[in-house]
């Protein structure tokens, strides 16, 4: 393969502009097919397969022009001459799989209950305090909880909502607070009761 099929095309300012996004360090490849003259990049947006003609990313399926991840092999098969930095470290990797609600009550009611509040108060602290992190005093359900997947290690006994169940966050913690918080209410004798946290009441 050659990446000459391109020349007189990318001399744009377009162009240049991928040229010079190939040589940063987040475009370095995860790997190359120096035979085969291929290679695969990772991206935010998923995975992609990469030759001197063609890449499957958006970029190069709607411009049908070499995007920044054929520059860049360009350059890793000694086609173009650039100096580029390179560190698997700065590579975007794709977003995972967000967890439907469904899936995401079932993996919730698979914990111990210390958890399932653990996680409880991460989500409210998230959403309705603007704090990323969460630490309690005990360490009670923590380590059952980060190993399921729903909350990660923040460093020094805090943890972080996981991405996979950020889109449904909301809705999860709504489930949570109904389940295991109660909010109180008098009725018309004066008598004080609870009902189910976020309950509307209708005639």
């Amino acid at each position: 393969m050659d990446f000459g099929k391109w020349v007189g095309v990318n001399d744009s300012p377009d162009q240049i502009k991928r040229l010079e996004s190939a040589k940063k360090s987040a475009c370095t490849p995860l790997s190359i097919s120096q035979e085969d003259g291929a290679a695969i990049f990772s991206g935010s947006h998923g995975t992609y397969s990469t030759t001197l003609e063609s890449c499957t990313c958006v970029d190069f399926s709607r411009r049908k022009l070499p995007c920044k991840h054929m520059f860049r092999l360009a350059i890793e098969l000694g086609q173009i001459d650039a100096p580029v930095s390179s560190n698997v470290r700065d590579v975007k990797r794709p977003a995972p799989a967000g967890l439907s609600l469904q899936d995401a009550v079932a993996a919730v009611e698979a914990l111990p209950v210390a958890s399932q509040i653990v996680l409880m108060n991460t989500l409210r602290n998230k959403l309705y305090h603007k704090r990323d992190k969460y630490k309690q005093k005990k360490p009670d359900g923590v380590a059952e909880l980060i190993a399921s997947g729903l909350v990660v290690d923040a460093s020094s006994g805090a943890v972080s909502v996981a991405d996979r169940i950020v889109k449904n966050g909301r809705r999860l913690c709504t489930y949570l607070l109904r389940k295991f918080e109660n909010d109180a209410a008098v009725d018309e004798n004066g008598e004080l009761f609870e009902y189910p946290h976020g309950a509307h009441f209708v005639a």
